[in-house]
């Protein structure tokens, strides 16, 4: 659980070296940070030791399974078999103690299925990757591992896509699992470019989205609030822009405090610190360990959070699965005379319970309640048997 006051930064670590003693400084400063996600595990164990409270996302690098290409042709089966896979990398190349120091593991990187090209068969390729994760999160549940995933690229993906990602029944088995989302955000870190509100192709107006930061919330307030899939969510690498010291710091409080309204967000994670030869100019050291962030740190562990806005998981007992790819869930059985208001959508393979079917002599087919409050209901011929 995330801590419940002050910012929402966390740490992205590449190379364990000044990592540590930011840890230990904001600890002994009574403001611990909100999260560390590190590709060494063993700075998590530590993390553990210094500062517990501090959440803890080990990012698990298996570039050989960053791949999409043929996506399209991917079977369930052996979608199924690349999911065991995955996880079972973890287990080879982690212990028993530094998986219990684990929160979260972070699975796959910036896949971008067909390489950014829009259409049906792109759909097509974001509802293949949907599947994918969904099978990661079983194989994850499995060995019961929560997981984050899958680090969508910023600026991705587009409206129909993530229809189309979100129909796989992904975040059903996040929800059930005990899982969440990964993405990323921001603009280019050398640029001083404002960070912009404003609409996606065919999305819904939302005020407070833009294209490329808080991009999320077109996927959470559009289609994943309405469906009641909120999943917890983590930016698990942001660009602020405006460079890497304390010139970028109004950006760094301008965009936490925007996040912080969205009670689903963990935290996000400025990109990066402690880097590797290949993003050696691209370290966060000059605005996180300032004087000025840690003095915000100070002033905001006073305020506090909202609570974790998550929905629930689906309850134990259901008796169908949607089979529809969007299903309108009407507040009454459309028999004919009045047009029932659509209270919700469901995404395909959404499993639901039926408490009742109603369908008089001249209806053409019948309809399900799905409520216990019967002010639920859906087509019969859109439900399979669980």
């Amino acid at each position: 659980m995330p801590l419940a006051f002050g910012d929402k930064t966390w740490l992205h670590v590449i190379e364990p070296h000044d990592a540590r003693s930011l840890i230990q400084r904001a600890k002994d400063q009574g403001t611990p940070f909100m999260g560390v996600k590190s590709l060494n595990f063993g700075l998590l164990l530590e993390t553990q030791e210094i500062s517990p409270q501090t959440m803890r996302v080990a990012r698990a690098y298996t570039p050989q399974y960053d791949n999409s290409e043929d996506i399209l042709n991917w079977t369930d089966a052996f979608m199924q078999q690349r999911a065991g896979e995955i996880v079972r990398w973890l287990f080879d190349y982690s212990n028993a103690q530094e998986r219990a120091a684990f929160h979260y593991v972070e699975f796959l990187n910036e896949i971008d299925p067909l390489g950014g090209d829009l259409g049906l068969e792109a759909d097509h390729a974001w509802a293949q990757f949907g599947a994918l994760c969904k099978y990661l999160c079983e194989a994850a549940t499995a060995r019961s591992l929560h997981i984050l995933t899958p680090a969508f690229n910023y600026g991705t993906p587009e409206w129909s896509q993530m229809q189309a990602f979100v129909s796989s029944g992904v975040f059903r088995a996040m929800k059930l699992g005990g899982h969440g989302l990964s993405l990323h955000e921001g603009v280019h870190p050398s640029s001083s470019d404002p960070f912009v509100f404003g609409p996606i192709p065919g999305a819904p107006s939302i005020n407070t989205a833009g294209p490329t930061v808080f991009r999320y919330r077109y996927l959470y307030e559009g289609l994943l609030r309405p469906q009641r899939l909120v999943v917890p969510l983590l930016i698990s690498e942001l660009y602020l822009g405006g460079g890497f010291g304390t010139s970028a710091l109004p950006r760094l409080v301008f965009y936490d405090k925007q996040v912080r309204a969205d009670g689903y967000v963990l935290g996000h994670a400025p990109f990066t610190l402690d880097p590797s030869a290949d993003w050696i100019n691209q370290n966060y050291i000059g605005l996180l360990g300032s004087d000025e962030y840690f003095a915000y740190k100070r002033a905001e562990f006073s305020v506090a959070n909202p609570p974790l806005d998550l929905d629930p998981a689906p309850a134990a007992g259901f008796t169908h699965f949607t089979t529809a790819r969007l299903l309108n869930v009407r507040q009454f059985p459309w028999a004919g005379f009045h047009t029932p208001l659509v209270v919700r959508q469901l995404s395909q393979n959404t499993p639901v319970r039926v408490f009742g079917t109603y369908q008089d002599h001249d209806m053409r087919v019948g309809w399900s309640c799905i409520s216990d409050h019967g002010d639920e209901w859906v087509r019969s011929d859109f439900l399979r048997p669980a």
